[in-house]
């Protein structure tokens, strides 16, 4: 039988789900002439030699860009492109087996500081699956790119409400209907940006949500010098544990700011509230 006649009477099948492997982006592609007044979004994905950026290092970078309309549709899009940089150490066994990279691959080889930050020169806002991953890590090694706009896929879209279950962007992805072979840089940039434009029946693209939430003021809201016995109520609010600060954290729209000062003195009265305004440019730096 033609794959695409079983791919068919699978579908129709509600016992039956099928995925599809991404080989490439696979965004919603309506091309016309370009519009300047388009918005462009750069999808980023870093891959590492560990987790903090103080003590490790980009090993794999790649970006690929979409163009949107003013409504939030994209139309077109750029091929990821992707860099490779040899690390100051050999990688460990644990990220050689994640990602697939060795030390044979990376020796010699280096990120254009030039190419990354021309590829990047109409880029309105920078897109990743979890943006305070990669902001601190690409900010740490390109500090003359530092205060671009940043988004994050995995926080900034209300994947509840398309009725999928948040996770890791594999999971998601795999709900869109697709797969791919996760852990390098230019696989995950591919996946992002299909995921990111999956059509849908009404409402608006993932992207154009990610990119109206990212947009807004908002502040952070830092629980200083609450007590231990609060934990459970901060938690249960929405707040999350900061190791390198030692205080809990939440963040909330400026119109919010006020009842979270006044909850936070209700609940404990040595709790000092310390409010800090973000937007785009530094929300994902805590």
């Amino acid at each position: 039988m033609d794959i695409q006649a079983a791919t068919s009477i699978l579908t129709a099948d509600p016992n039956y789900r099928v995925l599809r492997r991404i080989n490439g982006p696979k965004p919603l592609i309506d091309v016309q002439s370009w519009d300047p007044y388009w918005k462009t979004v750069a999808v980023l994905d870093c891959e590492t030699t560990g987790l903090h950026p103080e003590g490790h290092q980009i090993i794999e970078l790649s970006i690929g860009l979409l163009h949107l309309d003013n409504a939030g549709w994209v139309h077109s899009y750029d091929e990821p492109r992707t860099w490779l940089e040899e690390p100051e150490w050999p990688l460990s066994e644990e990220i050689a087996a994640l990602t697939g990279l060795t030390d044979e691959m990376l020796s010699g080889q280096a990120i254009s500081d030039e190419e990354v930050a021309m590829t990047l020169q109409s880029a309105d806002l920078l897109v990743s699956w979890n943006a305070a991953f990669d902001a601190r890590f690409f900010e740490r090694r390109f500090p003359q790119l530092r205060g671009l706009c940043w988004g994050c896929a995995m926080t900034e879209v209300d994947w509840k409400a398309r009725g999928l279950e948040p996770g890791k962007q594999s999971h998601v992805l795999m709900q869109q209907g697709y797969f791919y072979d996760a852990h390098r840089a230019g696989d995950d940039v591919a996946a992002l940006m299909t995921g990111l434009a999956h059509p849908v029946s009404n409402g608006m693209l993932p992207i154009a949500e990610l990119y109206r939430t990212a947009s807004r003021q908002s502040a952070v809201v830092w629980a200083r010098y609450s007590h231990f016995d609060a934990k459970d109520h901060l938690k249960a609010r929405g707040y999350r544990w900061q190791p390198e600060a030692r205080c809990w954290w939440t963040e909330v729209d400026e119109h919010q700011i006020e009842d979270e000062r006044e909850w936070l003195r209700a609940l404990d009265h040595r709790i000092q509230p310390d409010i800090v305004t973000v937007d785009w440019t530094n929300r994902h730096r805590n």
